[in-house]
Parts: structure tokens; C-alpha cells; sequence
């Protein structure tokens, strides 16, 4: 009767290639043997899925819907490596809280930025809560989203964008002694004047005239005593040079 049933529910091609099996542990052992490869390429499809899969457009809901169906998918498909010994020591218990540990995480890590507070919070806990428990507490934090004002957050958002380009602002326009940068109204650059622009006045008499007065003016200060002994010679050579020629005669005489 068992064979009879196991027959009637395949295909007629394989009814046919199973048709002369005598018992039906038999014919089992032949359909696992023949179609049981398969299931390793169905297990790396399911898990991929699992791997690939986000939240994106997707509420809270659908997208733990269709994470739970991949998973109890890939439990039915891995049912042969679960074994069946009456465990009592407790590891069977650890092993399954692992799992399930595991897939809260990869449900979490699946999650859009927006609920990154929520999903630290859970985190947080110790030990990590059940599925159940953390599905409630995000459905709760979507509600709280989709009821929160929308000028609310327009404002939050353009508050957030006038503070960053008041900083900017203020990081380009000050220095940091908080003066004012110089700004050229000729070149339209920070930095100098439009007294001081090269563009303006030329590079190469900008660069004479400053270079001069400051050579000058550092000679003066670096040497004070030769500039001083200088300047009295160089009067009297001029007095003696505009004195007339009689007295110089008087003076050789003498």
C-alpha cells in the first residue's frame, strides 16, 4: 500500500524507472539516492537569499515576512541533519538559542539606517532578546515615525542645514583670531587687498618698490653707528666742497 501511494504521487516518467521495486524502503532509498543532490543547490539558493535580502521599500512586516519564510524554508530543507536523541545536558537548548541568535542579527543588519537607534539599542541587551520581541519593537518605532509630524521633521532638517552653513561660512569668512580675512574687491580673492593686489599693480614694481624700503630700512636698523659716522662725513665733505676759495687760501697760509 505504501509502495502503491509512493507511485502514484510521481511523474509518469519516474513511475516508470521505479515501477519493478519491491518494497517501498526500497524505492524511497532509490528516489533519495537519485534526487537528493538537488537539495544542496536549493540550500545555497534559500541561504543566498537570505544574504541578499533587505528591508528596502519594504514596512517592518514584509520584510519580516519574507525573511521567515526564507528560514523556515531552509529549516525543512536541513531537517535530515537535526537529530533526533533525547538530549540532557542542555546543549541541543544552546545550539538552537545560537541560531536564533544568528538570524536576529542577520534580520538587524538587513534593517535601513533609519531605525540605526533601535538596532543598537537591541543589540545592547544581554542576553539578545527573542525575534518576537524585537519584531514588536520596531513595528512600535515605525508607528512613531509615521505619526510624527512632517513639519517636524522639515524643520529638524533645514535647522541641521543652516547650522552647517553657518559653520562654514564662518570657517571661511574668520580667521583664528576670529578678525575678518582681507578681500579683494578687483581679483575677487581672500588673503590681500586691492591696494595689495599684484593683478592690479604688477608683480615686478610691487615687488621693487617693497623690496627696496624693506632692504633700506632693515640696513638702517641693523647698523645705526656706521649710518651715523656716514652721514657726518658726508656733511663735511659737502660744507668743505661749498666753502669759498679765499678762505681756503687763508687756511693753507695759516
Amino acid at each position: 500500500m505504501v509502495t502503491s501511494r509512493i507511485l502514484n504521487s510521481l511523474a509518469k516518467e519516474i513511475t516508470d524507472s521505479v515501477e519493478y521495486v519491491n518494497t517501498s524502503v526500497e524505492l524511497w532509498r532509490e528516489l533519495e539516492d537519485r534526487y537528493d543532490q538537488t537539495n544542496r543547490e536549493k540550500l545555497y539558493q534559500i541561504q543566498k537569499e537570505i544574504n541578499d535580502l533587505s528591508q528596502g521599500v519594504l514596512d517592518i512586516t514584509g520584510y519580516y515576512t519574507k525573511m521567515k519564510k526564507l528560514w523556515e524554508e531552509l529549516t525543512n530543507m536541513s531537517a535530515k541533519s537535526v537529530g533526533n536523541c533525547q538530549c540532557t545536558c542542555g546543549a541541543k537548548e544552546n545550539m538552537h538559542k545560537v541560531e536564533q541568535d544568528m538570524r536576529l542579527i542577520q534580520f538587524l543588519m538587513g534593517l535601513n539606517e533609519v531605525y540605526t537607534v533601535v538596532r543598537g539599542r537591541i543589540l545592547m541587551m544581554n542576553p539578545l532578546p527573542s525575534m518576537a520581541h524585537v519584531f514588536a519593537l520596531l513595528v512600535q518605532e515605525e508607528k512613531k515615525r509615521e505619526f510624527r509630524p512632517k513639519n517636524q521633521l522639515n524643520f529638524e532638517s533645514s535647522a541641521m542645514n543652516t547650522s552647517i552653513t553657518a559653520l562654514r561660512s564662518f570657517r571661511t569668512n574668520f580667521s583664528v583670531n576670529n578678525r575678518p580675512r582681507p578681500y579683494c574687491d578687483f581679483c575677487k580673492k581672500q588673503g590681500h587687498t586691492k591696494e595689495k593686489c599684484f593683478k592690479l599693480h604688477g608683480y615686478l614694481q610691487q615687488f621693487n618698490r617693497q623690496g627696496t624700503q624693506s632692504y633700506n630700512s632693515n640696513n638702517y636698523n641693523q647698523y645705526p653707528r656706521n649710518n651715523r659716522v656716514r652721514n657726518i662725513i658726508t656733511n663735511d665733505v659737502a660744507g668743505a666742497q661749498a666753502m669759498p676759495s679765499d678762505t681756503m687760501s687763508t687756511k693753507e697760509k695759516i
